[in-house]
């Protein structure tokens, strides 16, 4: 196993320093997280799209957090790699995950 955490710093439903952060620790090595900076906790759902009235955060950038199209569309990115590698077992050829995180300040990419 190899477990791959999303999380938001602003996640208002899991607080990152008592849940998100303790949680990812108690996880067996190999992991990884990606710390998405202004990102709640339903940032990488569909739930934003569907009912957009359901939570601030669904404002995106208006209320303060992490626009949630980039958010999801960032996510998927990332999900896909990790599932190509850790699955599939196979890299992308002239594209790297490491490339895709320096155009991205906004994450944080955890690996233990």
């Amino acid at each position: 196993r190899r477990p791959y955490v999303l999380a938001g710093d602003k996640d208002q439903v899991l607080d990152y320093d008592t849940e998100i952060r303790p949680t990812f620790e108690a996880l067996a090595e190999p992991k990884t997280m990606a710390l998405f900076e202004g990102a709640g906790h339903y940032a990488f759902a569909d739930l934003c799209i569907f009912a957009p009235f359901f939570q601030d955060e669904c404002d995106g950038e208006a209320a303060g957090f992490m626009d949630v199209l980039q958010a999801r569309a960032t996510s998927k990115v990332l999900v896909t790699d990790w599932l190509d590698r850790t699955l599939a077992e196979r890299e992308h050829e002239g594209w790297s995950v490491d490339e895709f995180l320096a155009e991205h300040p906004e994450l944080e990419h955890v690996h233990e």
